[in-house]
Protein backbone atom coordinates (compact mmCIF):
# COMPACT_ATOMS: atom_id res chain seq x y z
CA UNK A 1 0.00 0.00 0.00
CA UNK A 2 1.57 3.45 -0.86
CA UNK A 3 2.43 5.58 1.73
CA UNK A 4 1.68 9.11 -0.37
CA UNK A 5 -0.52 11.84 1.19
CA UNK A 6 -3.53 12.47 -0.73
CA UNK A 7 -5.13 15.34 -1.24
CA UNK A 8 -8.67 13.53 -2.18
CA UNK A 9 -9.64 10.41 -1.81
CA UNK A 10 -13.05 9.36 -3.65
CA UNK A 11 -15.17 6.23 -2.45
CA UNK A 12 -17.98 5.68 -4.78
CA UNK A 13 -21.09 4.57 -3.41
CA UNK A 14 -21.10 0.55 -2.79
CA UNK A 15 -25.30 0.81 -2.68
CA UNK A 16 -27.87 0.41 -0.50
CA UNK A 17 -26.99 -0.28 3.14
CA UNK A 18 -28.46 -2.52 5.83
CA UNK A 19 -29.27 -1.81 9.20
CA UNK A 20 -29.05 -3.18 12.57
CA UNK A 21 -30.45 -0.99 15.54
CA UNK A 22 -27.74 2.08 15.18
CA UNK A 23 -25.50 0.08 13.34
CA UNK A 24 -25.29 0.17 9.45
CA UNK A 25 -23.95 -2.74 7.47
CA UNK A 26 -22.94 -2.66 3.80
CA UNK A 27 -23.03 -6.24 2.48
CA UNK A 28 -20.31 -7.86 0.91
CA UNK A 29 -22.60 -10.30 -1.05
CA UNK A 30 -25.34 -9.09 -4.27
CA UNK A 31 -27.99 -11.65 -3.53
CA UNK A 32 -31.21 -10.67 -2.75
CA UNK A 33 -32.04 -13.98 -0.98
CA UNK A 34 -30.23 -11.86 2.12
CA UNK A 35 -32.28 -9.07 2.11
CA UNK A 36 -35.79 -9.75 -0.39
CA UNK A 37 -36.19 -6.83 -2.85
CA UNK A 38 -33.32 -5.22 -1.88
CA UNK A 39 -30.15 -4.34 -4.97
CA UNK A 40 -26.97 -5.32 -2.93
CA UNK A 41 -23.82 -4.38 -4.28
CA UNK A 42 -20.61 -7.23 -4.22
CA UNK A 43 -17.94 -6.26 -2.11
CA UNK A 44 -19.61 -3.35 -0.59
CA UNK A 45 -18.48 -3.98 2.91
CA UNK A 46 -14.93 -4.92 2.03
CA UNK A 47 -15.24 -1.36 0.31
CA UNK A 48 -16.08 0.67 3.33
CA UNK A 49 -14.11 -0.94 5.74
CA UNK A 50 -10.74 -0.56 3.45
CA UNK A 51 -11.94 2.91 2.56
CA UNK A 52 -11.91 3.72 6.44
CA UNK A 53 -8.87 2.29 6.65
CA UNK A 54 -7.21 4.56 3.50
CA UNK A 55 -8.77 7.57 4.94
CA UNK A 56 -5.65 7.97 7.40
CA UNK A 57 -3.77 9.35 4.60
CA UNK A 58 -5.82 11.67 2.86
CA UNK A 59 -6.42 15.59 3.91
CA UNK A 60 -9.93 14.96 2.65
CA UNK A 61 -12.44 11.95 1.44
CA UNK A 62 -15.55 12.52 -1.00
CA UNK A 63 -18.32 10.64 -0.60
CA UNK A 64 -20.45 10.56 -3.33
CA UNK A 65 -23.68 7.94 -4.49
CA UNK A 66 -26.79 8.73 -6.12
CA UNK A 67 -29.09 9.51 -3.23
CA UNK A 68 -28.93 12.07 -0.55
CA UNK A 69 -29.80 8.69 1.88
CA UNK A 70 -26.90 6.62 0.16
CA UNK A 71 -24.48 9.29 0.90
CA UNK A 72 -25.61 10.31 4.52
CA UNK A 73 -25.39 6.09 5.24
CA UNK A 74 -21.72 6.43 3.93
CA UNK A 75 -21.27 9.19 5.69
CA UNK A 76 -22.73 7.82 9.46
CA UNK A 77 -20.87 4.54 9.04
CA UNK A 78 -17.37 6.56 8.20
CA UNK A 79 -18.05 8.79 11.52
CA UNK A 80 -18.40 5.23 13.82
CA UNK A 81 -15.13 3.43 12.49
CA UNK A 82 -13.20 6.52 12.80
CA UNK A 83 -13.85 6.86 16.24
CA UNK A 84 -11.21 3.75 16.56
CA UNK A 85 -8.93 6.04 14.76
CA UNK A 86 -7.93 7.89 17.89
CA UNK A 87 -4.88 9.88 18.18
CA UNK A 88 -4.79 9.68 13.76
CA UNK A 89 -5.53 11.34 10.70
CA UNK A 90 -9.23 12.45 10.70
CA UNK A 91 -9.66 13.69 6.96
CA UNK A 92 -12.24 16.38 6.38
CA UNK A 93 -15.54 14.36 4.72
CA UNK A 94 -17.43 15.51 1.88
CA UNK A 95 -20.13 14.08 0.76
CA UNK A 96 -21.63 15.08 -2.96
CA UNK A 97 -25.11 13.19 -4.47
CA UNK A 98 -24.61 12.36 -7.99
CA UNK A 99 -26.20 10.05 -10.96
CA UNK A 100 -26.42 7.39 -9.66
CA UNK A 101 -23.31 5.16 -11.64
CA UNK A 102 -19.87 5.30 -11.69
CA UNK A 103 -20.15 8.51 -14.60
CA UNK A 104 -22.26 9.96 -12.87
CA UNK A 105 -19.85 9.41 -9.55
CA UNK A 106 -16.81 11.12 -11.00
CA UNK A 107 -18.78 13.67 -12.65
CA UNK A 108 -19.73 15.26 -9.94
CA UNK A 109 -16.30 15.21 -8.55
CA UNK A 110 -15.39 17.01 -11.45
CA UNK A 111 -18.03 19.47 -11.14
CA UNK A 112 -17.22 19.62 -7.28
CA UNK A 113 -13.66 20.40 -8.37
CA UNK A 114 -14.08 23.71 -10.48
CA UNK A 115 -11.27 24.84 -11.30
CA UNK A 116 -9.13 23.38 -8.96
CA UNK A 117 -6.12 20.77 -9.79
CA UNK A 118 -4.98 19.07 -6.77
CA UNK A 119 -1.74 16.66 -7.19
CA UNK A 120 -3.15 13.70 -5.35
CA UNK A 121 -6.48 12.12 -6.17
CA UNK A 122 -6.93 8.45 -5.48
CA UNK A 123 -10.03 6.51 -5.40
CA UNK A 124 -10.64 3.37 -3.04
CA UNK A 125 -12.80 0.43 -4.90
CA UNK A 126 -13.56 -3.38 -5.18
CA UNK A 127 -10.83 -4.99 -7.57
CA UNK A 128 -13.41 -5.24 -10.70
CA UNK A 129 -14.72 -2.27 -10.50
CA UNK A 130 -11.81 -0.37 -10.43
CA UNK A 131 -10.45 -0.70 -14.17
CA UNK A 132 -13.92 0.64 -15.31
CA UNK A 133 -13.70 3.60 -13.27
CA UNK A 134 -10.33 4.42 -14.69
CA UNK A 135 -12.16 4.76 -18.00
CA UNK A 136 -14.37 7.37 -16.72
CA UNK A 137 -11.60 9.23 -15.18
CA UNK A 138 -9.59 9.21 -18.50
CA UNK A 139 -12.34 10.81 -20.29
CA UNK A 140 -13.00 13.18 -17.70
CA UNK A 141 -9.18 14.13 -16.87
CA UNK A 142 -7.19 13.51 -19.40
CA UNK A 143 -3.60 14.30 -18.53
CA UNK A 144 -3.98 13.75 -14.77
CA UNK A 145 -3.19 10.39 -12.89
CA UNK A 146 -5.13 8.44 -10.92
CA UNK A 147 -4.37 7.00 -7.64
CA UNK A 148 -6.02 3.33 -7.82
CA UNK A 149 -6.64 1.60 -4.27
CA UNK A 150 -7.95 -2.16 -4.04
CA UNK A 151 -10.19 -2.71 -1.15
CA UNK A 152 -9.62 -6.66 -1.41
CA UNK A 153 -5.96 -5.79 -1.18
CA UNK A 154 -5.96 -3.25 1.17
CA UNK A 155 -8.14 -5.75 3.70
CA UNK A 156 -5.74 -8.57 2.91
CA UNK A 157 -2.35 -6.65 3.83
CA UNK A 158 -4.30 -5.92 7.37
CA UNK A 159 -4.61 -9.76 7.73
CA UNK A 160 -8.84 -9.29 7.72
CA UNK A 161 -10.27 -10.94 4.69
CA UNK A 162 -11.19 -14.03 5.42
CA UNK A 163 -13.65 -14.85 2.86
CA UNK A 164 -15.87 -17.80 2.10
CA UNK A 165 -16.42 -19.73 -1.84
CA UNK A 166 -19.94 -17.86 -2.87
CA UNK A 167 -18.25 -14.54 -2.30
CA UNK A 168 -15.37 -15.15 -3.89
CA UNK A 169 -17.56 -17.14 -6.58
CA UNK A 170 -19.56 -14.23 -6.89
CA UNK A 171 -15.98 -12.18 -7.41
CA UNK A 172 -14.81 -14.24 -10.28
CA UNK A 173 -18.63 -13.69 -11.80
CA UNK A 174 -18.44 -9.96 -11.86
CA UNK A 175 -15.01 -9.64 -12.96
CA UNK A 176 -15.58 -11.78 -16.46
CA UNK A 177 -19.04 -9.14 -16.38
CA UNK A 178 -16.81 -5.95 -16.42
CA UNK A 179 -14.51 -6.93 -19.52
CA UNK A 180 -17.05 -7.56 -21.34
CA UNK A 181 -18.79 -4.38 -20.12
CA UNK A 182 -15.25 -2.42 -20.33
CA UNK A 183 -15.04 -3.64 -24.56
CA UNK A 184 -18.62 -2.05 -24.80
CA UNK A 185 -17.57 1.41 -23.17
CA UNK A 186 -14.75 1.69 -25.50
CA UNK A 187 -16.82 0.01 -28.45
CA UNK A 188 -20.12 1.91 -27.91
CA UNK A 189 -21.36 2.72 -24.18
CA UNK A 190 -21.23 0.97 -21.09
CA UNK A 191 -25.19 -0.44 -20.25
CA UNK A 192 -27.27 2.28 -18.23
CA UNK A 193 -24.66 4.78 -18.09
CA UNK A 194 -23.97 7.35 -20.61
CA UNK A 195 -20.63 7.46 -22.27
CA UNK A 196 -18.95 11.14 -21.99
CA UNK A 197 -18.27 12.55 -25.17
CA UNK A 198 -18.35 15.95 -23.98
CA UNK A 199 -18.24 16.82 -20.73
CA UNK A 200 -21.20 19.35 -19.86
CA UNK A 201 -20.96 20.74 -16.25
CA UNK A 202 -24.58 21.70 -16.04
CA UNK A 203 -25.54 18.47 -17.03
CA UNK A 204 -23.72 16.71 -14.56
CA UNK A 205 -25.60 16.44 -10.80
CA UNK A 206 -23.62 17.80 -8.02
CA UNK A 207 -24.93 18.33 -4.91
CA UNK A 208 -22.77 18.90 -1.17
CA UNK A 209 -24.55 18.03 1.72
CA UNK A 210 -24.08 20.09 4.70
CA UNK A 211 -24.22 17.06 7.30
CA UNK A 212 -24.46 19.23 10.46
CA UNK A 213 -25.81 16.45 13.13
CA UNK A 214 -24.52 14.70 15.40
CA UNK A 215 -23.47 10.95 14.78
CA UNK A 216 -23.97 8.74 17.53
CA UNK A 217 -20.89 6.78 18.92
CA UNK A 218 -20.67 3.50 19.53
Amino acid sequence: MTNEKFDYLIVPCPGDPTFHEDKIIFSDLEDDKINPGTKLYLGAEDRMRAAVINAQKAKTVVLIGGSESKVTSMYIYFMKEMECLKNQNRPELICLVSRPDSTGNLSAFKKYLNEKSPDNVAIISNEYHLPRLKLVWKTLFPEKELIELEAEKTLEDKGIRPKNKLYETALRLRNDREKEGQDKWKNTCYPNQDKIEVWNKEFWKCEELDLKFVVKEH
